[in-house]
């Protein structure tokens, strides 16, 4: 299935020690996608547990009326 969107999930923790360290991850996607993703940029629970989303790319939704 091709992705409707993707988007850059990055490491909070990593961000706030003045590192850029994330990845696009491309949806739709799986559970095991997504801990595979957050093992890569380093989430582990412990020290980073935390993320966020600093950019997607996709097709705008349309309005449903």
């Amino acid at each position: 299935m091709p992705a409707l969107f993707e988007a850059y999930v990055t490491n909070l923790g990593k961000y706030n020690e003045g590192e850029l360290v994330g990845e696009y991850l491309k949806f739709p996607t799986t559970p095991e996608e997504v801990q595979t993703l957050l093992k890569r940029i380093g989430i582990d629970g412990v020290r980073y547990e935390e993320i966020f989303i600093t950019d997607f790319d996709g097709a705008r939704p349309r309005k449903a009326f």
